[in-house]
């Protein structure tokens, strides 16, 4: 795990995990690292199951077998997928994920899983593997779809995840079903921009790529794949989830808090100069995890470049390989060959 925390000039790496340990048969507990949502709703949205949770983590092995997953205490309604893979391009980088929907025995409390070896772990000292239950809509993007329906599973899904972006309320997910793709300028030189929707910290939005499913945000061409751009609005506290995104820059976020970016691809294979796959400015309360980033363009390409005041990342990384880094004042610019998170 990396641990770096941003204030000012001084750039604290708190702990660096480098060489991964590969996925293994069940030798010991599991370990749950993180989640890829901390908060939904129990009831509505596919067969009334409410929200779908994807967990990351070690140790939970290949199938499920009489392996049991529960939120507070309360089990599961239904395992969607078990023995899945986080994004990394190697099997020794990627993380065991198993993608449940919690349904109406979930209550608010701890995400456990267990297996004949016993309950897991919690490894997550940001947040604790804790899951929030609480009100919300959930609403899906189909290539059925159309964006003159509800949003609601099964049948009247979007057809665009610009529509679900827009029609998204403080707390409501949207699931992103398999090929989906936004790759036409939606708003300021982006595929994707977030503008608005007032979302807080006890009721995020999010936009989730289903699981098992290929979503895809931007096109080598574009500028930007999604970016938070300096306009009015608040654009505080969304989980982005899933994605494959690509972009001169994949992801651009600025003076925003509380952002969960999970388990997504960014290929950023025209980047270079003063660009960076990568770019958050003054972004604070921002979890980074389970990501992989590579192709970030020619030689002055970088990886990821940070800039603010305080900015804590906690990065799940175990392989890590670098090309070079530099600091220039409060800035951190990064230029890895590939780095995996996870």
């Amino acid at each position: 795990m990396i641990r770096i925390f941003v204030s000012g000039a001084v750039i604290l790496i708190l702990a660096v995990t480098v060489g991964g340990l590969a996925a293994s048969a069940q030798t010991a507990p599991p370990r749950v690292l993180f989640t890829d949502l901390t908060s939904g709703p129990n009831t509505g949205g596919e067969n009334n199951n409410g929200t779908i949770l994807t967990i990351y983590g070690r140790n939970f092995g290949v199938t499920q077998g009489t392996s049991t997953v529960t939120v507070g205490g309360g089990a599961v309604a239904a395992y969607l997928k078990w023995g899945g893979k986080s994004k990394a391009a190697t099997g020794e980088a990627q993380l065991e994920t198993i993608s449940v929907a919690i349904g109406p025995s979930a209550k608010s409390g701890t995400v456990a899983v267990t297996t004949s070896l016993g309950v897991s772990n919690c490894e997550d000292t940001l947040d604790g593997c804790q899951f929030t239950v609480r009100s919300g809509n959930i609403r899906c993007v189909s290539t059925s779809g159309s964006d003159s329906n509800n949003g609601n599973f099964p049948s009247s899904c979007w057809a665009t995840i610009p529509k679900a972006r827009g029609s998204l309320f403080p707390g409501d997910i949207a699931y992103v079903e398999n090929g989906v793709s936004q790759t036409a300028v939606d708003n300021y030189n982006a595929a994707l921009a977030v503008t608005g929707n007032s979302c807080t910290s006890a009721n995020p939005c999010s936009l989730v790529v289903y699981p098992g499913a290929t979503a895809t945000i931007g096109t080598t061409s574009s500028t930007y794949g999604m970016r938070t751009p300096a306009v009015g609005g608040v654009k505080d506290y969304w989980t982005l989830s899933g994605f494959n995104i690509v972009g001169g820059t994949g992801l651009d976020l600025l003076n925003v808090t509380g952002w969960r970016v999970i388990n997504n691809d960014f290929n950023c294979p025209k980047g270079g100069g003063q660009s960076a796959c990568m770019h958050t400015d003054t972004t604070t309360q921002y979890r980074f995890y389970g990501n992989y980033v590579h192709n970030v363009g020619d030689q002055l390409g970088n990886f990821w470049w940070l800039s603010g005041d305080s900015v804590l990342f906690n990065w799940w990384g175990e392989s890590v390989r670098f090309a070079r880094s530099r600091q220039l004042d409060s800035q951190l610019h990064l230029r890895w060959y590939q780095f995996f998170n996870g």
